[in-house]
């Protein structure tokens, strides 16, 4: 007898995506039967400061959390110190979610979906097990019998790689009226235009940078100040980089943040496990959905969402054996964010002029698909084409050399480093 068919372990980003998924296809189609989910977190839901995110992805047609949508741009802006490219992103469309609308969505979700029912635990999980029959939590002095158990609690490489950088940023919402009046620019539709990528920073001296200025819909705006590096910043280093893009665009220095965020995300060719057991299964940054050349996480967590919601409606649940969650990534997208790596990492590529080429030799919609890890081999084969042949060439090299040592040294494994919990793109 199980306690649960379901329990979560981490209410963030990745839990409240297989939350969403179940409710939205318990009131679309129906769930074969009534599901018990119990949610295990340490924050309490009302910890609105512990919560806060922002998350930014793109979508094809409506978004699956279109109602959780606080803002969208279909033309957004990458630029280096010589281009200003204006994307049409048509048929997607870039989509800005605050944490705070998604858990709102999917908690009037939950609450209307009849075949559905969660339970919120606020505690620390303890020791899990797993055999194919089910698996077990330790959690506040009791155990939770579960017929599966989705684990997003950070969680390092199962398998080091040989770069480990991470993506890090400061991000402030900046008060209606900060930016000075065109420094947006419109599109073709009269919109202002969201910048992507903006490398008219100040590079760091290994890895890039880039500022991200979004218009929001009242009148205010986000900036951020991202590095792609092997070391993080203080908060001085932060607030100091932030200001500086933002004075190139003459924002004032006295400006004060309506909210600041803090993001740092891994960017490693180390294989994340899928699974920790035949009935645990891993989502989010620990199951490999942080995308290793980009961050861009999101998207992959709403794929795992209807992934889990696919396996309750198949009635995998029910039966005996391992249960299994496709990769978040084909495997050559893996093997192309690791040469990336390696070629970033060794200055065989320089950051701003490699990114900036790929959108202006590649339509914005591939690259996108790209990104999201949709696109075909011929689709791949046309965005490797837009990459420094030598230079790229030369790090798959690199690579497949790294790979066989770590082969050789380390025949068991290795572990990389811890991941922090924070993912936002």
């Amino acid at each position: 007898m199980t306690d649960a068919d379901l329990v979560l372990l981490g209410a963030g980003g990745a839990g409240t995506a297989v939350l969403h998924a179940l409710a939205h296809r318990d009131l679309t189609t129906g769930l074969p039967a009534p599901l018990r989910v119990v949610v295990v977190d340490p924050v309490p839901d009302d910890s609105a400061a512990a919560r806060h995110r922002t998350w930014c992805f793109w979508a094809e047609g409506e978004a699956a959390v279109a109602p959780a949508v606080h803002a969208t741009w279909r033309h957004v802006r990458v630029s280096d110190p010589a281009r200003d490219l204006v994307l049409d992103l048509d048929p997607f469309r870039y989509h800005l979610v605050r944490s705070d609308d998604l858990a709102a969505l999917t908690a009037e979700r939950v609450r209307a979906a009849p075949r559905l029912s969660v339970e919120r635990v606020v505690a620390a999980a303890g020791r899990v097990t797993s055999t194919t029959a089910g698996a077990t939590v330790q959690v506040g002095g009791r155990t939770l019998r579960a017929a599966l158990v989705l684990d997003s609690r950070p969680a390092s490489p199962a398998r080091a790689g040989s770069v480990w950088w991470w993506q890090h940023f400061r991000g402030w919402t900046l008060p209606a009226g900060a930016l000075p009046a065109g420094v947006l620019g419109a599109g073709p539709d009269g919109r202002p235009v969201a910048s992507l990528m903006d490398f008219r920073t100040d590079q760091p001296a290994a890895g890039l940078s880039f500022g991200y200025l979004l218009p929001l819909p009242d009148g205010r705006a986000l900036a951020e100040y991202t590095e792609f590096s092997p070391a993080r910043l203080d908060d001085a280093g932060y607030d100091a980089a932030l200001r500086g893009y933002l004075a190139r665009l003459g924002v004032s220095p006295d400006v004060v943040p309506d909210h600041v965020e803090t993001g740092v995300i891994p960017m490693t060719d180390g294989a994340f496990a899928r699974r920790s057991g035949p009935r645990v299964l891993r989502t989010g940054t620990a199951g490999g959905a942080t995308r290793g050349s980009t961050g861009y996480t999101f998207s992959a967590m709403l794929r795992d969402g209807e992934a889990v919601a696919d396996l309750v409606a198949g009635g995998a649940l029910a039966r005996p054996g391992a249960v299994r969650l496709p990769p978040p990534y084909p495997p050559r997208h893996r093997w192309m964010d690791a040469v990336q790596l390696q070629a970033l990492q060794a200055g065989r590529v320089q950051g701003p002029t490699f990114f900036t080429d790929l959108f202006d030799r590649r339509p914005a919609p591939q690259v996108l698909r790209f990104l999201d890890g949709t696109t075909t081999l011929a689709d791949d084969l046309q965005i490797m084409s837009a990459s420094p042949t030598l230079q790229m060439s030369l790090s798959a090299g690199s690579d497949a050399l790294d790979r066989l040592r770590r082969r050789v040294r380390r025949p068991g494994g290795e572990q990389g480093q811890p991941v922090p919990v924070r993912t936002d793109r």
